[in-house]
């Protein structure tokens, strides 16, 4: 493995995280679009209406978008799991997201009309293993870099260290970040470090 392998995972990992933001928010955006009243041919008028979410039947049909909507891209993985479908979907809601449909219609029913973009977001951030999830994408290109040599992190960052022995998998971590940020590993940065 080399450190090019780890910066091109990294990429990969962030890329996945704003995929996974992006599923988020546009499940929600396509839910609050479909609240707006319809003209007698069945179009879209007027502003979007989450007071309708009063209604069990608007507030179902809003929850079954977002389901659906965040369910989508998993159906794949979904069919091929060894599980009835409904334990399947739950299992691979949860892996990828961090949270199950169930989570969500929980949250729509208890927010009713005062649901808000933000509202959502943050209680699937605070109240759910989305972040969790998102930590298990940026920590990934870590199985590369754990197989990266000492010396082929130190001589990409152009650092000598005193006893390379001692640089664990988090220093290898830091200063490769330490170089990408600043194009040099500060000196300062290097100050204190045990292998210095």
């Amino acid at each position: 493995m080399t450190v090019q392998e780890y910066l091109d995972a990294q990429t990969t990992a962030r890329n996945s995280v704003e995929t996974l933001m992006r599923n988020i928010r546009v499940a929600y955006d396509q839910a609050q679009a479909n609240t707006r009243d319809l003209d007698a041919n069945g179009n879209p008028i007027g502003y979007d209406r989450l007071d309708k979410l009063v209604n069990d039947a608007d507030r179902n049909a809003f929850k079954n978008v977002i389901n659906d909507t965040l369910t989508a891209p998993l159906q794949g993985m979904i069919a091929a799991m060894p599980e009835d479908p409904l334990f399947a979907n739950s299992l691979a809601m949860n892996g990828f997201y961090g949270f199950t449909n169930n989570t969500i219609s929980q949250l729509v029913d208890q927010a009713k009309e005062n649901i808000s973009f933000d509202n959502y977001q943050n209680i699937l951030r605070e109240e759910t293993d989305l972040e969790k999830s998102i930590k298990v994408r940026q920590q990934s290109p870590f199985n590369i870099l754990n197989n990266v040599s000492v010396e082929d992190v130190l001589t990409h960052v152009d650092v000598t260290a005193r006893d390379p022995s001692l640089i664990t998998l988090n220093d290898k971590v830091e200063l490769i970040n330490q170089y990408e940020i600043n194009g040099i590993v500060p000196p300062n940065f290097l100050q204190d470090k045990p292998y210095m």
